[in-house]
């Protein structure tokens, strides 16, 4: 379950691995140089949402078995 493996904190966090960008438009303008060096996920409709939540549940699967 995706919520017993992610915390969510502010963006600002030296610690933060991933970004998530959460818009509500296609075009999605967010000044991405913030996040240079971070694995960004964009979520900009529902049909991202089960995309993004498979995507995240395989990358602590990873981070698990190594």
């Amino acid at each position: 379950m995706l919520f017993d493996s992610w915390e969510f904190v502010s963006w600002e966090d030296e610690a933060a691995d991933h970004i998530l960008i959460v818009v509500g438009c296609e075009t999605a303008c967010v000044d991405q140089g913030p996040f240079v060096n971070k694995d960004v996920h964009w979520l900009n409709n529902t049909t991202d949402l089960r995309v993004l939540t498979d995507s995240l549940e395989q990358i602590a699967i990873e981070c698990v078995t190594r």
